[in-house]
């Protein structure tokens, strides 16, 4: 009896006899996304979705996480499980950031406080370099209160969670930061 990829990493997280081994990928990075699906993509690269964030880009940035996710793993049809950690969910429709940085050149941007990121073209990410109060900044106890007010999060930042959900959740067996 053949199953779905569903039931099949099912039965074997339960401890039963799947009709075959269930297939899942930890994680593939951007990369390697752009090279299955032929051209650029916002799939785990971390540092294009910062940049995009920073630019004003937020819709840009999810429509190709909805649609390249969702394309990347019709087009690998060999998972069962699908770890969607990159399915988490985005900044909400309208956002803009409290401040974007300057660029300085083509890989370095600074905040108004001094704090300069660097692109690192080894590993797609924005990183922080340095911190002119790393060493001065005075914590206080207020930064980090003990108690907050929940406030229910804007349906928008699920966008990519549903369409994950809507392409695979019947079918595939779903890892993720889902609520």
């Amino acid at each position: 009896m053949s199953m779905t990829s569903k039931e099949r990493a099912r039965t074997a997280l339960l401890g039963g006899v799947p009709d075959k081994v269930p297939f899942g990928a930890n994680g593939i990075d951007y990369d390697t996304v752009e090279h299955i699906l032929g051209h650029e993509t916002y799939v785990r690269a971390r540092g294009k979705c910062l940049l995009a964030l920073w630019e004003g880009r937020r819709d840009e940035m999810v429509q190709s996480l909805v649609e390249d996710t969702i394309a990347l793993f019709r087009k690998l049809d060999i998972c069962d499980i699908i770890r969607a950690d990159g399915a988490g969910p985005v900044p909400p429709k309208g956002y803009q950031p409290e401040e974007s940085p300057r660029r300085i050149d083509a890989d370095t941007w600074e905040f108004s406080d001094g704090r300069v990121y660097k692109y690192s073209h080894l590993t797609g990410e924005i990183t922080l370099v340095y911190d002119p109060q790393q060493w001065t900044r005075v914590l206080r106890e207020d930064d980090y209160p003990l108690q907050f007010t929940y406030q229910e999060p804007d349906p928008s930042t699920y966008e990519l969670v549903d369409a994950v959900i809507g392409a695979f959740g019947e079918s595939h067996f779903l890892l993720g930061p889902f609520p």
